[in-house]
């Protein structure tokens, strides 16, 4: 097997442009963690959370987390897995149940405020 080294700027890419390709911003994650965190922390700014937002996407395994769950995704849509995979993925109802996942990001989006 060949060793295969790929730019993290590539991979930083790849993971936004997913994301923009299933209709999700950068700015929409923002404004839930917005909505999440303004509680806690009065003097919030959206520009704050957009600015932690863009750091937890340079992290590796939120960029591998999405680029791997996106294309899981992609397969249940296609009914590509064998079942019962297949089934349980179509009960999972795809992307929107593993954005639901989310929290993970908004824990590292929080840890990146603090």
């Amino acid at each position: 097997m060949a060793d295969v080294h790929v730019h993290s700027r590539e991979v930083t890419k790849a993971a936004k442009r997913t994301l923009l390709e299933r209709g999700v911003s950068v700015e929409a994650i923002a404004k839930i963690v917005y909505e999440l965190q303004f509680p806690y922390k009065a003097d919030l700014k959206l520009e704050e959370c957009i600015h932690s937002v863009e750091r937890v996407l340079l992290k590796r395994e939120i960029q591998h987390a999405i680029l791997v769950g996106v294309e899981l995704d992609k397969l249940a849509e296609q009914k590509s897995y064998q079942n019962p995979c297949n089934r349980l993925l179509n009960l999972m109802k795809g992307f929107s149940e593993w954005m639901k996942r989310l929290p993970l990001v908004q824990y590292s989006v929080t840890e990146a405020l603090l």
